[in-house]
């Protein structure tokens, strides 16, 4: 199965390696609404394991979702890799996610996103 998501995030740093991410993420694209996910998840990570930079580089992470579509859908983020790059206050993200759930078993999930750097504000 192969979804690919926009994703709106905030990254709230526990220490500057360690992240809590929160996201909402929605479908792109003319999908079967069998197959649509919209979701909202919470996460645990690592950042800067390859950095580029004070902030931007490779993470990962895993942690819980659950689907605001199918309100009886909740996911384990099994394991996720990523790279994000800091536009001020703002992050630009692309990553890959690979999660269980009761509905679809394995997902590969793919996102493109925007999002908040909490450390900013």
């Amino acid at each position: 199965d192969l979804i690919i998501n926009g994703l709106l995030f905030a990254e709230l740093p526990l220490t500057n390696k360690l992240f809590f991410f929160f996201d909402l993420s929605c479908t792109l694209g003319d999908i079967d609404l069998n197959q649509q996910h919209t979701d909202l998840g919470v996460r645990l990570g690592l950042v800067n394991f390859l950095p580029f930079g004070n902030h931007p580089g490779l993470f990962s992470s895993f942690g819980l979702g659950g689907s605001i579509y199918d309100y009886n859908t909740v996911f384990y983020c099994l394991g996720e890799i990523g790279i994000d790059f800091d536009i001020s206050v703002y992050v630009l993200e692309f990553k890959y996610q690979v999660r269980y759930d009761k509905n679809s078993c394995f997902t590969d999930v793919y996102y493109i996103g925007v999002g908040m750097n909490l450390d900013y504000l």
